[in-house]
């Protein structure tokens, strides 16, 4: 009879034959599925791409609508000239006291349709002009404020170098009040060049003004009236607040110092350093607070010296207990002591 067995081997040569052409087809797969991924990834890129163009065009054709509606309204010209009289008179509707709160939401939209205006003009055309106006409005603060507003819309790089001398106030006459809104627009917009010029602002001025013996004398001979720039501002303590949130990495150092000269800050200059340097952890500041605590500013409130507490317990922690006790011993006032016996309690090991 004749063998119907198959040769020995055929059965593995088969069945290597299938594993090859099963192996064969999965690296077509996977280089069909790549290639269709890719070919996908690359649809998509495009589409965004498209997407983002659409979008800009759109934004670009909504400005420039905007700017022709206002130019239609304005009585004061075209461009610029008809955009900075819609500004004025919507900053000044804004703020005024007699406008409802429920309306200051759509006195608002209009002043940011404003500015989206301002950058439906040829390039190059808004930022002189807005410079010009910053210059003409001098005491005008809320026009100013809103004014600096634009520029940062308009080019925030020029619009950071700017603010920046706003807030330091030496290359132009520039209220407190907008030097602070300034400073605060400029530490959301570049933090490390507004902590430069804020400590700059700590390390030469007082709530007084100028200090003329910390400047250079270059300075004064350029602008033999620039004390007259640095009015007494009793909010001075503020520009300490700006200062801390920008991180600076010398803020401890910039608020000792200020400690240091306790003579020629007020109050509330002092407070606000020392509640920063409690929340700073500063264990180089205890021996100064504590000399605030012990030696507060004449005229001063319990509350002053309640922060200096607060400062210390915040520093040392448990390692404030002997100084709060002796403190609460010879302490007399009702104030003081409901502190001290808090902070006892809280700074508990």
């Amino acid at each position: 009879m004749p063998n119907k067995n198959p040769p020995a081997g055929s059965t593995g040569s088969s069945a290597g034959r299938a594993d090859a052409l099963m192996l064969g087809a999965l690296v077509l797969l996977a280089a069909a599925l790549a290639a269709g991924y890719l070919d996908l990834r690359r649809n998509l890129t495009e589409l965004r791409t498209e997407v983002g163009a659409l979008r800009a065009s759109a934004s670009t054709q909504q400005s420039t609508l905007r700017l022709l509606r206002y130019e239609q309204r304005s009585k004061t010209g075209l461009g610029m000239e008809a955009l900075l009289s819609q500004l004025a008179f919507w900053g000044e509707q804004f703020h005024m006291a007699t406008t409802p709160a429920v309306e200051r939401d759509a006195v608002k939209e209009h002043l940011l349709a404003v500015i989206d205006g301002m950058g439906a003009l040829p390039a190059g055309q808004a930022w002189p002009r807005l410079e010009r106006a910053f210059t003409e409005s001098a005491e005008q603060d809320l026009q100013r404020e809103w004014l600096l507003r634009a520029m940062e819309e308009i080019d925030a790089k020029a619009a950071a170098e700017h603010l920046e001398r706003a807030v330091r106030g030496r290359s132009f006459e520039v209220s407190p009040r907008v030097r602070l809104f300034a400073a605060r627009s400029l530490s959301r917009l570049d933090p490390t060049r507004a902590a430069a010029a804020l400590r700059e602002v700590l390390q030469t001025e007082t709530s007084r003004g100028l200090d003329l013996k910390r400047i250079p004398p270059n300075l004064l001979a350029e602008h033999p009236d620039l004390q007259d720039w640095f009015p007494v501002y009793p909010g001075f303590w503020n520009f300490v607040d700006v200062y801390v949130a920008t991180g600076d990495a010398d803020t401890e150092g910039t608020l000792m110092m200020m400690l240091g000269r306790r003579n020629e800050h007020d109050l509330l200059t002092l407070q606000a350093c020392v509640k920063a340097l409690g929340k700073l952890g500063s264990h180089s500041a205890v021996k100064a607070i504590k000399d605030l605590f012990e030696r507060p500013p004449p005229q001063h409130h319990p509350m002053f010296r309640n922060h200096c507490l607060d400062a210390l317990a915040a520093i040392e922690g448990a390692a404030a207990q002997p100084y709060l006790q002796e403190a609460l011993q010879r302490e007399q006032g009702n104030t003081i002591r409901g502190k001290l016996t808090d902070l006892l309690k809280k700074t508990q090991g």
